[in-house]
């Protein structure tokens, strides 16, 4: 490319890797208990959303996936700007609904996943998988230990 003051660019290559249709898998989530409203997030391992699909009507599709491990993430979307909106109490406002499928969808190469997901089956409390949660569990206290606390406590 010469340039305005007959200024030459120095030569480049690049080569470019385009993965074939094989190595990419796909996922369909039939989801027949929501309407329009919802917002269908798909999440990867490190929790970040990799894909959306909005009015997501009894379903979403998700193409072209790289292989790897999905969870599935959906919200009722009330006001309909496209994200979550958290309640206010001032406004007496709810947080906007929020859903998780149980389970985690395994994707590999040149494979087709096909899952019904009812996402009012389940309590809400019981639905976010564990991989998930950032607050773990606490170990059950028994007894023992209990007493042996309170003991600690009054020295």
């Amino acid at each position: 490319m010469t340039g305005l003051y007959g200024l030459e660019n120095r030569k480049t290559t690049q080569s470019i890797h385009i993965p074939s249709e094989d190595s990419y898998g796909a996922l369909f989530l039939i989801i027949p208990d929501v309407d329009t409203t919802a917002v269908v997030e798909l999440l990867s391992g490190e929790k970040t959303v990799r894909r959306e699909r909005v009015n997501a009507r009894h379903g979403a599709d998700f193409f072209y996936l790289n292989v790897g491990t999905y969870y599935v993430r959906l919200f009722v979307d009330a006001n309909g700007n496209g994200r979550w909106d958290e309640g206010c109490y001032a406004e007496g406002r709810q947080a906007e609904e929020v859903f998780y499928c149980p389970m985690h969808f395994d994707v590999k190469a040149n494979w087709d996943i096909e899952q019904t997901w009812h996402a009012r089956e389940l309590p809400r409390t019981q639905q976010k998988p564990k991989e998930l949660i950032k607050q773990k569990e606490a170990g059950k206290a028994t007894p023992k230990s209990r007493n042996a606390e309170r003991a600690a406590a009054k020295k």
